[in-house]
């Protein structure tokens, strides 16, 4: 005997609850939703082919034979809504010292982390879609870019590029030499 188990899947995705049962004769089997009877749904396992939002929820199934009657435990289907990136961090031209700040607006169910990189290499990770920057240096110039991840998902964002410029220089220009004839 094998009881179901959770599901967490992303939305248009495949769920299956299963259930092994042994004892003789014939067993039968009826799923539920909550305390609602699933017509049709008489078989081991119940499928979502394409799971939606409104599927989520708390299923069981009924299981008898001859002799007896067990109801399995209840599980969960959570269908949750994947990451998608709707506003992608903007490159930017900073002053040697000033302050940056790059955002990242993204929809999905939560909670989200969000995972800072520059140049592919990993350096923070934070519940709010924001990085600051204070005081950059030139050393801070790159491809910034940040994965959203949810519990089901994740979206690398597009890349933003950060020039640091320092501060304006002079050049003397060169003497002209005038020779009067």
């Amino acid at each position: 005997t094998r009881q179901p188990e959770n599901r967490k899947v992303k939305t248009g995705a495949a769920a299956t609850f299963e259930v092994q049962a042994g004892g003789g004769g014939t067993i039968r089997y009826q799923w539920y939703r909550g305390t609602a009877e699933l017509l049709g749904a008489t078989s081991s396992t119940l499928t979502f082919g394409n799971a939606q939002a409104s599927d989520s929820g708390n299923y069981s199934v009924l299981v008898e034979n001859e002799v007896s009657v067990v109801v399995s435990q209840e599980v969960t289907l959570a269908v949750l809504e994947p990451v998608r990136i709707v506003q992608q961090p903007q490159s930017q031209t900073a002053r040697k010292g000033d302050p940056v700040t790059f955002s990242v607006e993204a929809t999905g169910a939560g909670p989200m982390k969000y995972s800072w990189e520059v140049d592919g290499v990993a350096f923070r990770q934070t519940a709010i879609p924001t990085l600051i920057l204070p005081g950059v240096q030139p050393a801070a110039a790159g491809t910034y870019r940040v994965r959203v991840s949810n519990a089901i998902d994740s979206v690398l964002s597009a890349g933003a590029a950060l020039s640091v410029s320092g501060p304006p220089t002079i050049t003397p220009l060169p003497k002209i030499l005038v020779l009067n004839p």
